[in-house]
C-alpha cells in the first residue's frame, strides 16, 4: 500500500513539475518571429548565419530560429513566422516548400534577402560549400526572380563583381522607412555586385559607383532595393559577403531596418546601429588582409570576446591612408603585401611610436616594404 502512494505521489509531483516548462511559450511575446534560411551557400555560411542571428537578437526586437535544412519546411511551419531570411545558395527546397515560400510572402509576411542569395535557383551552376560544379546545372525556379527582385545571369552583360574595395553606398529613396534617418552615404569593404539582372517589381533603394579601376563597370549598381510581392515587403542586400563585412555599421543598420520594415511595414530601430562600436575600455582591433588567400573562418578568432571590437581593412593602402591612433589600439597584419605609399608608411609608424600594439601573423611577415634608400625590409622589421 505504502509502495503504491508513494508511485502514486511519484507521479503527481512528476506531471505538476513538467506542466509550468510545458506551458512556456515557444516565442517571446511582443516580438516580430524571425526564420533563417542557411545550411548552403558558395560563402561562409557557418560563420555569417550565426553573426545575422546575433544582430536581430540582440536589438531586443526580434525572436529568431535558424533552419539549416530549408527543404521539407511546410505552409503550417512559415505560419507561426513574420519574416523570412535567406542567407542561402543552394539546391532547390522541392515543390511543396517553395510553394509554402512564395504563399508566405504574397500573405502578406516579409523576406529579406542576403548577398549570395541573389543567384540561388536561376539556372546557375550548383553552389557547394568550397567549390561551384561546372556540370551541373540548378533548374530555375521560374517565380524566384521577381520575387526577390533582383538575380544574376550569365548571359552577356555577365553578372559579377570586381575586386573587393571600399565605396560609399548612396541612398536614391530618404524618404522610404529604411533609409529615413540615415546619412546620405555610407561607407562598405565588400564585393560590389554589377549587371544585376533587375525585374519591374523592385524599387532601387541604393546604389554604389562600380570603379572601372577595380574590374568595375563604370557606372553605377543597385546595392539596396525593396519589392512589393502580392501583401508582402521583400528587402535585398547586395552587402554581406563575410564577416568582415557584416560588421560594418551600413550593413549592421539596414540589415536591421529592413528586417523590421519587411516583417511590419514599420521602422522603429535607430538609424546608426554600430556592431563595432566599443564598450567602454574595450581594446579595439583593426585587422588588415589582402595580397594572400585565406579561409574566412579567421575572422572568428576575433569573435565572443566582450574586451576587444574590431574592424577590418582589405588592403594595407586602406588600413594606412590616415592617422591610425585614434582608430584603434592594436594592429593585427594578415596580409601579403609587396609595396605602401610613403605617407601610409609615416601613419604606421607614428602608430606604433606612439605605444601602440602590433600583430604580425603567418604569412604577413614576408611582406616587404619599401625602406631607406629604396631597400626593402619585412613589415616587422621595417618598424621595430
Amino acid at each position: 500500500m505504502c509502495s503504491a502512494l508513494r508511485i502514486v505521489l511519484f507521479l503527481s509531483l512528476a506531471v505538476s513539475s513538467a506542466t509550468p516548462q510545458a506551458s512556456l511559450p515557444l516565442f517571446q511575446p511582443g516580438k516580430i518571429r524571425v526564420l533563417v534560411f542557411s545550411g548552403r551557400n558558395n560563402h561562409d555560411w557557418r560563420t555569417t548565419t550565426p553573426r545575422l542571428r546575433e544582430y536581430l537578437v540582440d536589438t531586443g526586437r526580434f525572436d529568431v530560429r535558424v533552419e539549416e535544412e530549408p527543404a521539407g519546411t511546410t505552409a503550417e511551419t512559415l505560419a507561426a513566422y513574420d519574416v523570412l531570411v535567406l542567407d542561402y545558395n543552394g539546391t532547390r527546397w522541392g515543390a511543396a516548400t517553395e510553394r509554402a515560400v512564395v504563399d508566405f510572402v504574397r500573405s502578406g509576411k516579409g523576406l529579406v534577402v542576403v548577398h549570395a542569395a541573389a543567384y540561388a535557383f536561376v539556372g546557375l551552376p550548383v553552389l557547394g560549400d568550397r567549390h561551384v560544379s561546372t556540370k551541373i546545372i540548378e533548374p530555375v525556379w521560374p517565380e524566384y526572380a521577381g520575387m526577390v527582385g533582383g538575380v544574376w545571369s550569365l548571359d552577356p552583360p555577365k553578372t559579377g563583381h570586381g575586386q573587393r574595395h571600399t565605396f560609399p553606398v548612396k541612398f536614391l529613396d530618404r524618404a522610404h522607412p529604411i533609409a529615413q534617418g540615415m546619412s546620405e552615404t555610407f561607407l562598405a569593404t565588400d564585393e560590389l555586385y554589377h549587371n544585376t539582372r533587375m525585374q519591374p517589381g523592385a524599387k532601387i533603394l541604393a546604389t554604389a559607383f562600380d570603379d572601372a579601376r577595380y574590374g568595375g563597370t563604370g557606372k553605377d549598381e543597385p546595392i539596396l532595393w525593396t519589392v512589393g510581392y502580392g501583401k508582402g515587403r521583400v528587402f535585398h542586400t547586395a552587402l554581406g559577403h563575410d564577416l568582415a563585412a557584416m560588421q560594418e555599421a551600413g550593413f549592421a543598420t539596414t540589415f536591421l531596418r529592413g528586417a523590421e520594415w519587411a516583417a511590419t511595414g514599420k521602422v522603429t530601430l535607430a538609424a546608426n546601429i554600430d556592431p563595432a562600436r566599443a564598450p567602454e575600455k574595450a581594446k579595439r582591433l583593426l585587422v588588415v588582409t589582402g595580397g594572400h588567400a585565406f579561409d574566412t573562418s579567421f575572422y572568428t578568432l576575433f569573435e565572443g570576446y566582450k574586451d576587444i571590437v574590431w574592424e577590418h581593412a582589405a588592403s594595407n593602402h586602406e588600413a594606412f591612408k590616415s592617422d591610425l591612433r585614434p582608430r584603434c589600439d592594436v594592429l593585427v597584419l594578415y596580409d601579403l603585401t609587396q609595396e605602401i605609399a610613403e605617407a601610409e608608411r609615416g601613419h604606421l609608424r607614428d602608430f606604433l611610436e606612439s605605444g601602440k600594439g602590433l600583430v604580425v601573423l603567418h604569412h604577413a611577415i614576408a611582406t616587404t616594404i619599401p625602406g631607406p634608400g629604396g631597400t626593402r625590409t619585412s613589415a616587422a622589421a621595417s618598424t621595430s
